[in-house]
């Protein structure tokens, strides 16, 4: 094998992690809940905020 021309950095070694990758993320599975609560409560609000504009329409 060649030797290369450039000095070793940090780069060279790969750490020992389960998900690699330049863009790694947290686990997905951690945060469903509170995805789940942002979900349920936009459509609460857009649902009874849709309510209140009908009623105020009809009057």
């Amino acid at each position: 094998m060649p030797r290369p021309s450039h000095p070793r950095d940090r780069f060279d070694d790969v750490p020992d992690l389960s998900r690699v990758g330049a863009h790694r993320a947290e686990n997905p599975h951690l945060h469903g809940g509170v995805v789940f609560l942002w979900a349920l409560a936009s459509t609460a609000l857009l649902t009874i905020g849709g309510i209140a504009l009908a009623l105020l329409l009809v009057r």
